[in-house]
């Protein structure tokens, strides 16, 4: 489990490795600097995006390229549904199936994650979009296939 704690001003920095035809899963808790979970709010949904950058480890704008992976929770208008939030407990869970991660060339990408809060959130307002973490997404290549 991976705990993000930052304030919603501050966006996390955290890169993530993935093994290329695996199922990559990562539970994210949301919390304020003072080490408090951040409740989002019910009906909370959640978006990551993964794109190649070039070059991919300078900190420059996502390219206008279609993404290699393009995650969300259920109605979020994402092509994998692959991430389910927790509101009250700022859990976020991400499980991206083998197949998905299978189709993504190995290399190192950026991407980002974003909440749009949900009704009665713990910080700001009802449909605010927060970006929770960023960084670098590394798909290292698979051996056994």
């Amino acid at each position: 489990m991976t705990t993000i704690v930052n304030d919603v001003s501050d966006v996390g920095i955290y890169n993530i490795v993935a093994d290329q035809g695996t199922t990559f899963m990562r539970t994210i808790t949301y919390k304020n600097s003072a080490g408090t979970v951040i409740n989002l709010g019910t009906g909370a949904s959640a978006r990551m995006k993964v794109r190649k950058t070039y070059p991919a480890r300078l900190n420059v704008a996502a390219s206008v390229a279609s993404p290699v992976l393009d995650l969300g929770t259920s109605g979020s208008g994402a092509t994998i549904t692959a991430i389910t939030v927790t509101p009250a407990t700022g859990i976020i869970d991400i499980k991206i199936p083998s197949t998905n991660t299978a189709a993504v060339p190995a290399g190192i990408y950026d991407y980002d994650l974003e909440v749009t809060l949900g009704t009665s959130p713990g910080v700001g307002a009802s449909g605010d979009v927060i970006k929770v973490i960023r960084g670098l997404f590394e798909v290292r290549q698979e051996i056994t296939y």
